[in-house]
């Protein structure tokens, strides 16, 4: 999951381990509480967190690189997550040059 977390379905995973979606969905939920789309999202929005540290990246590119089309929901679950939006995500961590 880690590694194909942008376009990595639940039928797909269910197919590679040999499980229905069924029986893989009770497994995942069973094992680390969340369902398969909250593990996906989960992962996407740590590798935009991080995406988000390289100042020149669009905002745009990290919401396409991490799996997501649509920038109202991209920022949406964002904010849901981080409690302010990705441009204020960035602002937040870049070094604050007034201190140069």
């Amino acid at each position: 999951m880690e590694l194909h977390y942008a376009t990595l379905t639940l039928p797909e995973l269910s197919a590679f381990f040999n499980y229905s979606e069924r029986q893989l969905t009770r497994i995942l939920k069973n094992y680390t509480g969340k369902t398969f789309s909250t593990l996906i999202q989960d992962i996407r929005l740590s590798r935009a967190a991080e995406l988000l540290k390289q100042p020149t990246l669009p905002v745009t590119t990290v919401m396409e690189e991490i799996g997501y089309s649509n920038i109202t929901h991209f920022y949406k679950i964002f904010e849901k997550r981080f409690h302010m939006t990705p441009a204020e995500y960035r602002s937040s961590i870049s070094p604050d040059s007034s201190l140069l």
